[in-house]
């Protein structure tokens, strides 16, 4: 990655992650960018994101909503984030989101691990339901 003029410029690996993003993006609904700790997925989302619009959220915006809650909600607190972004944009783009799932992962308190994708699959797929054409 290199700045020219407060632009970023994507290096090779980079701009080959964004274009397949946002072909599978013109094909499906969700789509995964994963990669090792420092290879640049947050750059090349803010890049995407830059270029396409809709929402940007980070693990910021969760932990600001969950820190109202009690901490078994978890994951109620990240269906309520995402849906909220979903309501207002075609597109929301969710960064280092992977933190939260290894808590999922590992938390044998929470009752169904990864439940809020089944919870949020109708939305994303179907705008309508959202108020959105």
């Amino acid at each position: 990655m290199q700045k020219h003029n407060h632009e970023i410029v994507l290096c090779p690996a980079q701009g080959q992650a964004r274009s397949v993003l946002a072909h599978g993006l013109e094909v499906g609904s969700i789509c995964v960018l994963s990669g090792e700790t420092g290879s640049g997925k947050s750059v090349v989302l803010r890049h995407l994101h830059r270029e396409i619009g809709g929402a940007l959220l980070n693990i910021a915006d969760l932990l600001d909503v969950s820190s109202k809650r009690h901490p078994l909600l978890l994951e109620e607190a990240l269906f309520d984030v995402v849906l909220a972004a979903l309501k207002q944009h075609a597109t929301v783009i969710a960064d280092d989101f992977h933190l939260l799932f290894d808590a999922f992962c590992c938390n044998h308190s929470i009752r169904e691990p990864a439940g809020w994708r089944r919870r949020l699959w109708p939305y994303a797929r179907t705008p309508s339901r959202l108020g959105r054409s």
